[in-house]
C-alpha cells in the first residue's frame, strides 16, 4: 500500500498559487526597474541640459534659445516629477506583491510540511507492521502459538 497525502489537491493548489504570486512580483519588480531605469535617464538628461545652459549662459545665448532650454528643462522636470510619482506607485505595488509571494510561499510550505510528517508517520506505522509481522512469522517457525 503506497502512502497518498489526503491533502495533495491542496498542496497542487498552493503550489499553483505560490507560482502565480512569484510570476506576479517578478512582473511588478520588473516594472520597478524599468521605472527606475528611465527615472534615472531622464534625471541625467535634465542635469546635462542644465549645464549646457549654464556653459552657454556664461558665453553668452541669446534669448530665444534661452527660452528653448528653459521650455525644455521645465518639460524635463515635469517628466520627473511624474517618473517619480509612477515610481513610488510601483514601488507599493511590488511591495504588495512581495507581501502576497512570502505568503503564498509559507501557506505552500506549511502543506508541505504536514505532508513530510503524515509520510514520516505512516512510513513509521508501516515499519511497525512489518516489525509485527516477522515477529509473528519467527513466532510461528519456531513452534510457538
Amino acid at each position: 500500500m503506497a502512502f497518498t497525502f489526503r491533502f495533495e489537491t491542496v498542496l497542487k493548489v498552493r503550489k499553483i498559487r505560490e507560482d502565480l504570486a512569484l510570476q506576479a512580483f517578478s512582473k511588478a519588480q520588473h516594472h520597478y526597474l524599468s521605472l527606475a531605469n528611465m527615472l534615472q535617464q531622464k534625471t541625467q538628461a535634465r542635469d546635462e541640459i542644465r549645464r549646457e545652459l549654464m556653459a552657454k549662459m556664461r558665453r553668452g545665448i541669446g534669448s530665444h534659445e534661452a527660452r528653448q532650454y528653459v521650455t525644455y528643462l521645465s518639460h524635463l522636470d515635469s517628466d520627473v516629477v511624474k517618473l517619480n510619482g509612477y515610481l513610488e506607485s510601483a514601488r507599493k505595488q511590488l511591495n504588495s506583491e512581495r507581501e502576497t509571494m512570502l505568503t503564498a510561499k509559507k501557506e505552500s510550505k506549511a502543506i508541505e510540511r504536514l505532508r513530510e510528517i503524515h509520510q514520516g508517520r505512516y512510513h513509521k506505522d508501516m515499519n511497525k507492521k512489518e516489525m509485527r509481522f516477522i515477529d509473528e512469522m519467527a513466532i510461528m517457525r519456531h513452534g510457538g502459538h
